[in-house]
């Protein structure tokens, strides 16, 4: 165990001093949302924060350690677990940038982003040790966080039938997820807008993704499939002009004239924005041109059809719809947990027997599954 250094200052941005370098400058740190919430399930609780750090000092820092403390509600610890730069071949650290500069800025995803399901979070206390003497740290900045349980205020539907793929979702490997804030890279960008985003694409009876080559999106068995409300709402943003991208020789060539796009057709082409009870937000993203046909102010009830899956906007190489959750109708704001109800999880090919339909389901990266409606 090392020995703190440093006094804890449980605010949402903490500025600590290594007592053992009390000449230096503060490292100041915060987390990504403000308030973290806990995503759960019965497998386990996931903590989608991340940190941002700067370094108002003359001399850069390279982080050496992590360490996390779980406190239960009463304050007692109950886990443990820590991350550094030192061990075999490859240690728990290599690979991720750690390097503060001198009056910069270094963005960090947490690490510890899976607990056991029941383990009693209290406070996370979290211990980032910048400089070491061997095995005694330096230059210490402890942060404590508060996470709560995210309360799932709508129940919703998969706004795909299915059987479908979550192609990409938000687990920690996701690229919906590894938005650094706080790094100089993402230019001050304050908020993570598809944090919790799930990209969902229909698939063969055998999984597969198309049946025919890859690089024609319309053979993708996602194309042109039905997207459906996820749950009841009203209609607040919807765009149906935009026209597909396209793959030529392995690049990914935008429509003429994408560049005098607005900033939501650019990123997410045709699209249907609802409101729902609960001031929820659902994005549903990359539709087909022509097959959105829902004017801002009409009302929609859950699985209804709002469109079809297409190739627009910001799409990458995969056809998909998006599906994001937000507490606002902002370009940028924290995304939200999502549940889902009248899911069955499937294998393919098909056996005899099929698995009940589940509610409150949460779905993520690989997750196959297929949408039972009433």
């Amino acid at each position: 165990m090392f020995r703190p250094v440093i006094a804890i200052v449980p605010v949402a941005l903490t500025l600590a001093l290594s007592a053992a370098a009390s000449a230096q400058t503060p490292i100041a740190v915060r987390t990504y949302p403000a308030q973290p919430l806990i995503e759960w399930d019965g497998h386990g609780q996931y903590l989608n924060f991340d940190f941002g750090f700067e370094n108002p000092g003359d001399s850069a820092r390279v982080l050496e350690r992590i360490e996390l403390t779980v406190l239960d509600p009463a304050g007692r610890m109950v886990w443990q677990q820590f991350v550094w730069s030192k061990g075999a071949a490859n240690p728990a650290l290599k690979g991720v940038d750690l390097n503060l500069p001198a009056q910069g800025k270094l963005g960090l995803f947490n690490p510890f982003h899976d607990l056991p399901p029941s383990l009693p979070l209290g406070t996370l206390r979290y211990r980032f040790i910048f400089a070491m003497e061997g095995l005694e740290p330096t230059v210490v900045v402890t942060h404590e966080v508060k996470p709560i349980r995210y309360a799932y205020p709508v129940a919703m539907t998969p706004p795909v039938d299915g059987p479908a793929l979550v192609y990409d979702g938000h687990e920690f490997y996701s690229h919906h997820r590894r938005i650094p804030l706080g790094s100089p890279a993402m230019g001050g960008l304050p908020a993570n807008p598809v944090r919790y985003a799930n990209d969902f694409t229909p698939v063969g009876p055998r999984g597969e993704l198309s049946r025919g080559s890859l690089a024609d999106p319309t053979q993708w068995y996602g194309y042109g499939a039905v997207v459906r409300a996820p749950a009841d709402g009203e209609v607040v943003a919807a765009a149906s002009d935009v026209p597909d991208n396209r793959i030529e020789r392995g690049e990914l060539k935008l429509p003429d004239g994408f560049g005098k796009l607005d900033e939501l057709r650019q990123a997410l082409g045709n699209h249907v924005v609802i409101k729902h009870a609960g001031g929820l937000y659902s994005t549903l993203a990359h539709l087909r041109p022509g097959t959105v046909g829902l004017a801002v102010g009409a009302r929609v009830r859950a699985g209804q059809e709002v469109g079809q899956i297409g190739f627009s906007g910001d799409t990458g190489f995969h056809v998909h719809v998006h599906h994001m959750v937000a507490g606002e109708f902002k370009f940028i704001t924290e995304g939200l947990p999502v549940r889902f109800d009248g899911v069955r999880r499937i294998g393919l090919p098909r056996s005899g027997n099929q698995a009940p339909a589940a509610n409150g389901v949460r779905l993520d990266t690989g997750d196959l599954f297929e949408a039972v409606r009433r």
